[in-house]
């Protein structure tokens, strides 16, 4: 009963059709915070494997629909979203970034590919929410650290950094729910 609950909680902020596109560099979590998200959510992830690009991964539940696309493969993602979103309500961008690995340029990476989707026309102006993933190990960056290596307050669109450990064993320990309100919560306001 609890977690239905919760569920109920959870799918009450996003209350109208909400599209949101999820990227990460390769471990960041992105798969890991997909699955978790389902867990909060109650929804179900397909998997579909395509020529050109990476395996896309689709979470639906309720009126929200989460995507998660390899980011290397830009141009095609971002046209496709653009396509994609004209026909749901809102859209925003999801981050996710692996805050304890901040060695050999991974974060000059990641700043590039989150820069040049939030550049896009297609993402311009939309919501922005940064799951700064690993926050359990030893040493990993501090929001306030991501929010800076990130130069988010360049970016102009209304950002939020979540503190998240995708892989916690109680679910409601994760951060996720937290970057989820937040972003239901904005998109509903806007």
């Amino acid at each position: 009963m609890g977690s239905a609950v919760y569920r109920m909680k959870v799918n009450a902020i996003f209350d109208r059709d909400t599209d949101l596109l999820m990227l990460g560099l390769d471990n960041a979590g992105v798969s890991t915070v997909l699955c978790r998200m389902a867990t909060i959510l109650g929804g179900d992830i397909d998997y579909i494997h395509t020529i050109g690009l990476s395996e896309v991964e689709t979470l639906t539940c309720h009126k929200l629909r989460v995507t998660s696309y390899d980011p290397d493969s830009s141009d095609r993602v971002a046209s496709r979203w653009k396509r994609e979103q004209n026909s749901r309500d809102k859209s925003a961008l999801i981050f996710v970034v692996d805050s304890s690995d901040y060695e050999n340029g991974w974060i000059e990476r990641a700043r590039g590919i989150l820069l040049q989707y939030m550049s896009e026309p297609a993402f311009k102006g939309s919501p922005l929410l940064v799951l700064a993933n690993k926050q359990d190990i030893p040493g990993a960056m501090t929001v306030a650290h991501v929010t800076e290596h990130l130069c988010l307050r360049d970016i102009e669109a209304d950002w939020h950094v979540a503190s998240t450990v995708a892989n916690a064993a109680n679910i409601r320990n994760t951060g996720i729910h937290e970057g989820l309100k937040w972003l239901g919560t904005h998109l509903r306001q806007s």
